[in-house]
């Protein structure tokens, strides 16, 4: 573990199963409106069955800042939890949640998910849609030593980096916990076989989106969070400027994960390469522009202060394995 705990408080034990804490008592506490994961989360805390909430006195609500939503938290609407088959709900105040998302600054209070999610922290491995050669063997190379080293490699199921990786690691008889922003009735056939391959390696597919859901460029950059949070090491391979990959920095800037990048020698071809504009800035030791990474403000002002950007910088192959294991 990289010293993450959960902060999620499981309230009494005394909790209807069917109450707010429940899956489908999530769920219908995220229909209300103005009522997002934050808030679902902190009621839930609070209310163990929703009689408690449909008591609770206007100072309470105010105290957890939901006064706005008294009336529809009184009544909240009465739906049913959609479910996928051989898919679980898993919410935040259950044991197999995992513990480091738990305690990141936004995790998701429930996700469905095929397969089995481990216990401990992986490697996450994130970069560009469009590798080049030079890329894709960082992340297949990465990923081969996550499996040997018995870590699970984290992505995202898109093209480029994450399918290297993913299917670098299955090769290698490791683990993959697929992050995915849409829902698991939505995943287009041609990913089946590679789905099928992750869970038969004891792997994982989690997403936060409804079953019917349908990809969009805005849950993709949301799920990067659920990456980051599921890892104790963020690896870059490559990638270009200002792209989701630079999203994925940021968020492990902020939850304080290790960040590793490659730097291709300046002396070759793979340094000039559109792909590793990115990789030459983050591992260079005078620092990274911060708009490169989309940053302002004090983000700005403290990425400015890391010279370089990166906590570990491979020069050479070798290094990945002693890299890649948990602090």
């Amino acid at each position: 573990m990289n010293g993450h705990t959960s902060q999620v408080d499981r309230g009494p034990g005394d909790t209807d199963p069917d109450g707010p804490r429940s899956g489908r008592g999530l769920w219908r506490l995220l229909a209300i409106p103005g009522v997002g994961p934050a808030k679902a989360r902190r009621v839930a805390e609070r209310f163990g069955t929703f009689a408690e909430l449909a008591d609770a006195a206007p100072e309470a609500l105010a105290r957890i800042g939901v006064a706005g939503a008294a009336e529809a938290l009184a009544h909240p609407p009465e739906i049913e939890l959609p479910n996928v088959v051989d898919a679980q709900v898993i919410t935040i105040f259950d044991p197999d949640y995992p513990r480091a998302l738990a305690a990141t600054s936004a995790p998701p209070v429930l996700v469905w998910v095929w397969g089995r999610l481990p216990t401990e922290e992986g490697l996450a491995i994130v970069g560009t849609r469009s590798p080049t050669v030079y890329g894709t063997r960082v992340a297949a190379r990465a990923a081969g030593e996550a499996a040997l080293e018995g870590i699970p490699v984290i992505s995202g199921m898109a093209a480029g980096i994450d399918r290297a990786a993913e299917e670098a690691a299955v090769d290698a008889d490791g683990r993959v916990v697929s992050v995915i922003p849409q829902g698991l009735n939505t995943l287009p056939p041609v990913r089946r076989r590679h789905l099928d391959a992750i869970l038969a390696a004891d792997g994982a597919v989690i997403t936060e989106q409804p079953p019917d859901t349908n990809w969009t460029g805005r849950a993709a950059m949301a799920r990067n969070r659920i990456i980051v949070g599921l890892a104790h090491t963020v690896l870059i391979a490559q990638a270009t400027p200002r792209s989701g990959t630079a999203g994925s920095i940021r968020v492990a800037l902020a939850e304080q994960r290790h960040l590793l990048a490659p730097r291709p020698d300046p002396a070759t071809v793979h340094a000039r390469e559109p792909a590793s504009e990115l990789l030459m800035a983050i591992t260079d030791p005078a620092g990274c522009p911060p708009d490169l990474l989309g940053l302002t403000g004090r983000h700005a002002a403290q990425a400015a202060d890391r010279r370089p950007l990166v906590d570990t910088v491979i020069v050479r192959g070798e290094e990945l394995a002693a890299a890649i294991r948990p602090r």
